[in-house]
């Protein structure tokens, strides 16, 4: 990346803005000036005109200085979560003021670089909007998605509190104690709020972040101490004892000495910066080369000891259903730690100079398995040393702000207007394909019917039908759908065997059976690629499953590996179908979105995408698609005459069909 787009890019890590130097390049003519006219000016003049200069440049700089000075309150907060959110609160308050969109991305991708989690995943819905572009009303809806998640925070956070307090009442026992690190408000208040008033919490001195460590262990105890609850600070040094069955005391950090009951047990409750959809957490681990406290203490919680040394320990972490990312996003695992903004920094910003910001470099730590329950706001996820789903929270945060009334099309056919060809398509300007594989391109459900309920009989002896195989296996990853017919009763065994044995009668049952790719496929592509119109596929079947098919058909250069997105879970499907419009370079509004699934046309309209769905029975067919079609060939007509959105990525063909040019 040259130096020009790093200035655009990361404009606020950089040296000074355009304003600021301008008015600086003023100041100093100013000066060179003044100094040649000085032996003719009186002294109270020349003093008058240096006093003069810092006014200047204060009043010349004040919608900058307010601007850097959010973003600095935005990197310095210590929760993770109100931090976050007054990066979206800067959003919002951004689109209202008209911000060029250049800069406000300049702005988000600071913040996203310094705070990685959760503000990337709050952020990127308008991050790849104003990648892309945005017009007055997209930014309207932008400016309302920002203001329902600010609406949203307040509720979903009683929600977690509700939740802590009930799993505390369940599942604590008697002689066990609470251990915390690290300050949370949702935590502390659901501790407030119990009942019991008897059970002990020892909180572990936070001095993980060094200097700029904010002694987050004296929050927490003062805000227990002042409800009544038993709260002791001790020393990161003590954990070892009061892990250690051997150990009959600890010393706390006045240096106090504590008993301890030799049939302890300790429950430790620990934030994170991040969760996926697997129940894996990110949480801090190295501060600048040092491991931290917070990764130490879970894996002393997460470690195995002999019988006779090991205190029964149980480590629970507590996330926000706002926290957890689709598939892809937890890649990175740099962060910072909060922002200490010196003075000197706050002056230069008085005055409009927009100087690097510097933090404590963090690393953070994924906590793969081990842990005993995830509490959020939509459950509590009882993993008992496993990986747990957590798909049914991550759906519980996008359907609170992704109702679809921040995001408009207009022109969109009401519900119950759905042709099966319309009457002039060469009005809807397509640029971009988003196709299914299951059920458009390839006629392969009979022969996933058939290994599901193939695995229902060995193991069950039951015989699956085909409204239940319609209503719990259709459209869905076969690791889903697997999981739904063992919570039906359908099916018995261990989820990931079972998810095995389905494929290998899945590969059998397709040996069997050769070519299974609708007729009309390779002439729906053969006009896309005519017509230079980008194309991608997005599917729940697995990559090995659509590799196979694509084998038998001789159409591995149509669809290539890289143009192909395989084994999206139904909870990721919107993410991925964001994901495939930024890929091919298309304004979600000028994409073609063609599925057999009505939950993914609903997301597909939810993006303004068009949207087609195939249906055997296209006249009956209850749907919300713009179209409804019996078989991917009669949609021809609709690619044939649309034109090609101007600009953007421009889709090559040849042997590397899919790539980007």
């Amino acid at each position: 990346m040259n130096w020009t787009s790093r200035m655009r890019t990361h404009g606020r890590r950089y040296i000074v803005d355009a304003r600021a130097g301008l008015v600086g390049a003023f100041v100093v003519a100013l000066v060179a000036v003044v100094l040649q006219i000085a032996a003719a000016l009186p002294s109270w003049l020349l003093v008058a005109g240096v006093l003069l200069i810092p006014l200047v440049l204060a009043v010349t700089s004040r919608r900058q200085r307010r601007r850097q000075n959010r973003l600095a309150d935005v990197l310095q907060d210590p929760s993770s979560s109100s931090s976050a959110f007054k990066l979206v609160r800067f959003i919002r308050d951004a689109m209202r003021a008209g911000w060029k969109p250049d800069g406000l991305t300049g702005d988000i991708n600071t913040a996203v670089t310094f705070r990685r989690y959760p503000h990337s995943i709050l952020a990127e819905p308008f991050l790849n909007a104003l990648m892309a572009g945005v017009s007055p009303r997209q930014r309207e809806s932008l400016e309302r998605l920002a203001g329902a998640m600010l609406r949203e925070r307040d509720a979903v956070r009683e929600l977690a509190i509700r939740q802590i307090r009930a799993f505390l009442d369940q599942s604590l026992s008697e002689h066990e104690i609470i251990v915390l690190y690290g300050y949370s408000s949702t935590v502390c208040d659901g501790l407030i709020r119990r009942d019991d008033r008897a059970t002990v919490t020892f909180v572990i001195e936070d001095l993980q972040y060094g200097a700029n460590s904010v002694r987050e262990h004296e929050i927490v105890k003062d805000r227990l101490t002042r409800a009544g609850l038993p709260c002791h600070v001790i020393p990161f040094s003590e954990c070892d004892r009061l892990l250690d069955a051997r150990s009959g005391s600890v010393t706390t950090l006045d240096g106090g000495r504590l008993s301890l009951s030799p049939q302890r047990k300790l429950l430790a409750l620990l934030g994170c910066d991040a969760l996926d959809l697997e129940g894996r957490a990110l949480i801090p681990s190295v501060i600048a080369g040092t491991p931290s406290d917070s990764a130490c203490l879970a894996e002393a919680f997460l470690l195995d000891q002999p019988d006779g040394m090991r205190v029964p320990r149980n480590l629970v972490i507590v996330g926000e259903s706002y926290k957890i990312a689709g598939v892809g996003m937890l890649t990175e695992t740099r962060t910072s730690a909060p922002l200490r903004t010196p003075r000197w920094v706050r002056g230069l910003h008085f005055f409009g100079l927009a100087v690097p910001f510097r933090s404590t470099p963090v690393n953070l730590y994924r906590i793969e398995s081990g842990l005993a329950a995830i509490v959020t706001d939509a459950g509590v996820f009882m993993a008992a040393g496993r990986r747990v789903g957590l798909s049914e929270a991550y759906d519980a945060w996008n359907n609170r702000i992704d109702s679809g009334e921040w995001v408009s099309r207009p022109g969109s056919p009401t519900p119950d207007h759905h042709p099966a060809l319309p009457a002039d398509p060469s009005h809807r300007a397509i640029a971009g394909v988003i196709l299914d594989w299951n059920g458009v391109l390839a006629y392969d459900e009979p022969i996933h019917f058939s290994a599901f309920a193939r695995l229902c009989r060995e193991t069950t002896g039951r015989s699956l039908n085909l409204a239940e195989y319609d209503r719990l296996c259709s459209g869905i990853t076969d690791e889903e759908g697997v999981q739904n017919l063992v919570r039906a009763g359908v099916l018995a065994g261990n989820p990931a065997d079972l998810v095995g044995e389905k494929q290998k009668h899945y590969r059998d049952l397709l040996r069997g059976e050769g070519d299974i790719l609708s007729p009309a496929t390779k002439s729906f592509v053969a006009v896309l690629r005519e017509r230079e119109i980008a194309y991608r596929v997005v599917t729940a079947s697995p990559r090995d499953e659509v590799a196979g098919a694509r084998a038998a058909a001789g159409v591995d250069k149509l669809f290539p590996d890289d143009m192909i997105e395989a084994g999206v879970r139904s909870s990721d499907r919107f993410l991925a179908l964001r994901r495939a419009a930024r890929i091919m370079d298309r304004q979600p509004g000028s994409i073609l979105l063609v599925d057999d699934n009505e939950n993914n046309i609903a997301m597909g309209r939810r993006l303004g995408m068009i949207t087609a769905r195939v249906d055997s029975r296209p006249t009956d067919c209850d749907t919300q698609a713009d179209y409804c079609v019996a078989d991917i060939g009669d949609l021809v007509p609709v690619v044939s005459t649309a034109t090609a959105e101007p600009g953007g990525y421009q889709h090559h063909f040849g042997d590397s069909a899919g790539s980007r040019g």
